[in-house]
């Protein structure tokens, strides 16, 4: 059912993100703004090699309804190991000749390789996953990715107060990894075997791990550029502040878009051939996620300080515009959520990776525009930031003409919570907050967005509860 996958989902976000924001904010006491930047580094270095790990195969598992099961099963855990030891055995070789001609230090250099430890100890656990996304098992899926969260972050405190510094991040991913690895032995040994191996799916394979490379090779680009490009103008604690305000708002943002994102990749397949059904759920998942996603980062484009002296130690002051850049980038990629994994979901990776591959070309040459012609910290952020967003908007008004989508319906809420969200959060922070005199301390923190939201439910019972009403009757009465 529509309701329960998401509820469940949710519960998986709520409690996953609750579990990283304390390990996180834990590790912003212990350790140093030097210590995210080595973070930084590392995974600006490897992350080329770590997003392979996503290599077509549960895009592949999750469409394939011809086959037989246990043979498709089969196939694809032998694909995702193999694949797997080849990355980690590259991640090592990386390591390895970056260390040897002095480009990275020691500490960099072991995160990597436990990387590449990570990414083979995951695998043994994929299938077991993948197949309860097809099936739609969320309740089983998020419980055990919660039990694992928990498992990762409190390893992370735990080898941070054992002075393991920028190497605790790994260690606990490992904890993690390894929990889940032995939670799903018992479906692989029961559903695995060599016999059971089909070569004549190797050609489908390949062709959704070439397209999904692809898609990983532009991503890395997307997700490191600017860090890469930052760390050649920008002193180490300088670059740990700017990952750090990033580390906090995309966790904000993966735990609006991880649920969505796993529901319309297990969900969207089934409506492959059912263009009216497809865009009624994507018209209404959008109006859900303007009016109940939008509303947060808006108000940290104008309260981003606030947070930051509220819950964080002096240490973090300066990462205060970052946060409040990415604020607004999330929110302006808020705005196309439901229709970016359209391309995908509907069988077409390689339509996918040429888009993915042209915002990473975007991305390159503005940014390398912006850096050299000032030379400047701030106007790499700022070119890295609306080059994404524009990407993301021309790849979803090209989905939703692909799919026939009515996409003026589908985005006209949007906009207009975009517009009204920003003008209450502006209000509220600099009018209403001065205006009573609050310090800026956890108990104002609460008080601030207390009123913000009052103000905006208001606004949303008035103008938009129509609209909302019908994309929920629609959900409850679609399963």
């Amino acid at each position: 059912m529509i309701f329960s996958s998401l509820a469940h989902l949710f519960k998986l976000s709520v409690f996953g993100k609750i579990a990283r924001f304390g390990g996180n904010y834990t590790l912003s006491w212990i350790l140093f703004p030097e210590d995210f930047g080595v973070l930084a580094i590392a995974v600006a270095y490897s992350q080329v090699v770590l997003i392979l790990r996503s290599s077509g195969l549960q895009a592949y598992f999750v469409q394939n309804y011809e086959t037989e099961e246990k043979k498709l099963i089969s196939t694809v855990f032998f694909a995702d190991v193999a694949m797997s030891l080849i990355l980690a055995l590259a991640i090592t070789g990386v390591a390895q000749v970056l260390i040897s001609n002095g480009l990275i230090e020691g500490d960099v250099r072991d995160i990597m390789m436990l990387m590449g430890a990570n990414i083979l100890v995951s695998s043994l656990s994929g299938i077991y996953f993948f197949n309860l996304k097809k099936r739609l098992e969320f309740k089983t899926f998020s419980n055990t990715t919660i039990v694992a969260d928990l498992i990762s972050t409190s390893s992370k405190i735990g080898a941070a107060l054992m002075g393991f510094g920028a190497l605790s991040f790994i260690l606990g991913e490992i904890f993690g990894s390894l929990f889940k690895a032995i939670y799903g032995l018992k479906f692989v040994i029961k559903n695995v075997s060599p016999g059971s191996f089909e070569k004549s799916l190797s050609g489908k394979i390949l062709w959704y791990i070439k397209h999904t490379l692809l898609i990983s090779a532009a991503a890395y680009v997307i997700s490191n550029f600017d860090k890469l490009i930052l760390y050649q103008v920008a002193e180490l604690p300088a670059l740990g502040k700017y990952t750090f305000a990033y580390a906090q708002m995309i966790m904000l943002y993966t735990f609006f878009i991880g649920p969505i994102n796993d529901f319309l990749f297990s969900i969207l397949p089934k409506f492959y051939e059912q263009r009216d059904r497809l865009n009624d759920t994507v018209t209404s998942l959008q109006v859900l996620v303007s009016v109940g996603f939008i509303p947060f980062f808006a108000f940290f484009v104008f309260n981003a300080d606030l947070l930051l002296e509220a819950i964080y130690s002096s240490r973090w002051a300066d990462a205060g515009f970052f946060m409040k850049l990415f604020s607004a980038q999330f929110l302006a990629q808020c705005t196309v959520m439901c229709m970016m994994p359209l391309l995908v979901t509907q069988k077409r990776p390689d339509l996918s990776s040429r888009f993915k591959l042209g915002k990473a070309a975007l991305i390159v040459v503005s940014t390398l525009v912006g850096f050299k012609l000032t030379q400047s910290f701030t106007s790499v952020v700022y070119c890295f930031a609306v080059a994404t967003i524009m990407a993301d908007l021309i790849q979803a008004t090209y989905s939703s003409h692909k799919y026939q989508l009515d996409f003026r319906n589908l985005i006209s809420t949007t906009l207009l919570v975009v517009l009204l969200t920003l003008a209450i959060s502006s209000l509220t922070g600099n009018y209403l907050l001065k205006f009573v005199s609050l310090d800026k301390s956890l108990p104002d923190l609460i008080i601030a967005f207390s009123v913000f939201a009052v103000i905006y439910i208001f606004v949303i019972r008035t103008f938009f509860w129509r609209r909302v009403r019908t994309s929920l009757s629609f959900l409850k009465n679609h399963r």
